[in-house]
């Protein structure tokens, strides 16, 4: 088993389960039934309905080896579901012969939906998921559908949204009021067929079972609102019931992720100097010059090649222009950094998200508070740029270059902070401008060529440089559901 820490302080956490490395866990071992029927959450007809990646990629697996990637985001709740090895071992249990399976995971403290939208921005760009769990809560009626629009536009990946379980804190509406007091339950299930999700259901079930077995939601945490080892259990047998083959899915994996064979793909176009290699299956040139074309829609494609020690490169180009000098950009996470004392918890005083907009330059921009403490001023310097403005954390900011845009909105709790804290994140390119074929190990390798692209139609050309053989197998296209997150 791999587990690693992101970065501490960030709540954010990696395991990686192989078929040899995950090993089944006991729950009798654990005693967390206490002598009642253990719950079982079998999967339903039409679970998995909006799991159709998913589930090619589980039974099909990767021809490169590519792990399943599942990123977890919300609040607390998110963090006490575990660190993945529970959920990956129900799923290893149905399906054995499942790729490897990777689950990341980043919380805060009592984490709304509205504050998840930024940390897919910076998050799920620069490691693409396969899956999504939203686990959150938010006040008054609001629902997830920002961040899962958001999800939409720039990711192929499956969205599995579970209402929240039973809590001590409302033991006193057991039997008389089933609607959490702060999650929208229905406004989640109407989120269902409009955007594709799996509603992961935690509520009918386990009260039936609660009753049964004479418990009430106090049974169901070991404090006022977490849950137990047996309610984690829980939750994530409902969660695992939906890594599930239906009776008919949704959609089809090919609307959303592709393969196009350099052979047999009509969207390529061979210039002169590529010829057949591999049997067949992939061409090759060693030319200075060239040519491959691709056109493609989307907004990423990746490249599936052969690599060696004495290979060559190649430039890009993208619609025309060389790939690096395209407008595809995006920013890491914003992590704090302070003089004056870390601040407890990224998720309650943060910045969660901020935007790109124009006349970017990669480089690394620091927002660092100032004034008096709590007051929410801050100014922003960029590492190449400079100073680029003063704003306030409660309302709108465009830096002075026009280069980053921070909304009120994407703030938490700024009250909270203090003169001296500082929040760091990364602007990177999303294109190369040249490929590199050379590698240490022998055989076949993906590429990133270019992501977060707008969704849209694009053609990619690859040049020779002749420094070496190149030798293309196929392509990966990824074209997420909606064009923008927004109107």
């Amino acid at each position: 088993m791999h587990l690693g820490v992101l970065t501490p302080g960030f709540g954010a956490l990696a395991i990686l389960f192989g078929s040899l490395l995950c090993l089944p866990l006991s729950v009798s071992a654990q005693d967390i039934w206490g002598g009642k029927a253990p719950y079982i959450a079998k999967p339903r007809p039409d679970d998995g309905k909006h799991m159709a990646l998913t589930m090619k990629k589980i039974q099909q697996g990767d021809q490169l080896g590519r792990p399943l990637v599942i990123w977890a985001l919300g609040s607390s709740y998110t963090n006490f579901l575990g660190d993945g090895s529970e959920l990956i071992d129900m799923i290893r249990q149905r399906f054995p012969n499942a790729p490897d399976i990777v689950y990341h995971k980043h919380v805060g403290s009592a984490t709304e939906y509205r504050f998840l939208d930024g940390w897919v921005r910076h998050l799920l760009i620069a490691d693409p998921p396969d899956v999504v769990l939203l686990y959150a809560v938010e006040k008054g009626k609001g629902t997830p559908e920002e961040v899962i629009r958001e999800i939409r536009a720039c990711s192929t990946a499956d969205i599995l949204v579970p209402s929240i379980h039973y809590r001590k804190q409302r033991d006193y509406l057991w039997g008389k009021r089933d609607e959490p007091v702060d999650q929208n339950v229905e406004g989640i299930k109407k989120l269902v067929e409009p955007y594709g999700i799996e509603y992961v259901e935690n509520r009918g079930e386990m009260a039936a079972w609660m009753s049964d077995n004479n418990l009430s939601p106090k049974d169901m945490t070991f404090d006022s609102v977490h849950q137990n080892k047996r309610t984690r259990n829980i939750i994530n047998q409902n969660i695992a019931r939906h890594f599930h083959v239906p009776n008919q899915f949704a959609y089809d994996p090919s609307e959303r992720e592709r393969n196009l064979s350099v052979i047999d793909g009509k969207d390529i176009q061979l210039g002169q100097g590529f010829l057949k290699t591999n049997n067949g299956q992939a061409v090759t040139a060693s030319n200075q010059g060239a040519t491959l074309e691709v056109a493609f829609k989307g907004n990423r494609i990746d490249m599936n090649a052969r690599s060696g020690q004495d290979a060559g490169t190649a430039q890009l180009f993208l619609d025309g222009q060389p790939a690096d000098e395209i407008d595809a950009y995006y920013a890491t996470f914003i992590r704090p950094e302070s003089d004056k004392g870390t601040p407890r918890l990224t998720g309650d005083m943060a910045p969660h998200g901020i935007f790109l907009e124009k006349n970017i330059e990669p480089q690394t921009w620091t927002i660092t508070m100032v004034g008096e403490d709590g007051s929410g001023g801050f100014k922003l310097v960029g590492s190449k740029t400079g100073p680029d403005g003063h704003g306030n954390a409660q309302q709108a900011f465009t830096s002075d270059s026009g280069q980053i845009r921070l909304d009120p909105l994407d703030w938490r709790d700024p009250q909270k902070t203090v003169a001296g804290h500082r929040f760091v994140f990364e602007v990177k390119r999303a294109t190369l401008g040249e490929v590199s074929f050379a590698q240490n190990n022998t055989g076949s390798h993906r590429f990133r060529l270019v992501t977060n692209l707008t969704n849209g139609s694009h053609k990619l050309k690859l040049v020779a440089n002749g420094d070496g053989p190149i030798t293309i197998e196929s392509f990966d296209i990824y074209e997420p559901p909606l064009k923008q997150a927004r109107e």
